[in-house]
């Protein structure tokens, strides 16, 4: 019986090991001491930590203008930008100022949507530059993604968790269940060794 025993025994300690990480969810003083799930009690700070993270790494701004500013970008954007452009020379302009077409042609056209793609290249990684900028002065995302994570019920957490780690979970409580297992047959072989 000490190995079952003890398998059960250590099958009981890591599941409720793991319950412990979520539960109770509100703190409960027995005796004085104050217990609460691991989690729930360090959320706060997990949120703070996570967040300074996920903004220090994940979004920083030279990144950003890293990728954003660069021939590449621009690029990609182009044939909108021209399309936009040939729009305007072609209907606005002329609806705008009807005379207009009586004065310039086709070619002047052409060179003056040459020109103002040539002015757009070279200030759209100007403007980009200052509305990242912009942005990082405004926007404080470390303090925006605290109070996002913030907003995440620790029992939404615990839901999430189970999703993504319940194979993982079952391994924590059979590797509890084997560990009280080797146990018992230890303590058997102790008692039997002294027996004799």
């Amino acid at each position: 019986m000490f190995p079952l025993a003890a398998a059960c025994i250590g099958w009981a300690i890591a599941s409720f090991s793991l319950w412990l990480l979520f539960h109770p969810a509100c703190p409960i003083n027995i005796m004085g001491i104050r217990i609460q799930g691991i989690i729930p009690a360090r959320k706060k700070v997990f949120d703070g930590k996570l967040s300074r993270i996920i903004a220090q790494e994940f979004f920083s701004i030279q990144e950003m203008e890293e990728t954003f500013i660069n021939k590449e970008s621009f690029q990609k954007i182009l044939p909108s930008i021209e399309a936009h452009l040939d729009n305007f020379l072609q209907n606005k302009l002329h609806k705008a100022i009807p005379f207009l077409g009586m004065f310039v042609g086709d070619k002047i056209m052409a060179q003056l949507k040459e020109l103002f793609m040539e002015e757009l290249s070279e200030l759209f990684p100007v403007v980009m530059k200052n509305y990242i900028g912009r942005i990082q002065q405004e926007i404080d995302l470390e303090s925006v993604l605290y109070h996002k994570l913030a907003a995440i019920p620790s029992e939404r957490l615990e839901s999430l968790v189970h999703e993504l780690l319940a194979r993982e979970w079952r391994s924590v409580k059979i590797m509890g269940a084997l560990a009280g297992l080797i146990i018992g047959l230890l303590q058997l072989g102790l008692l039997w060794l002294t027996s004799h």
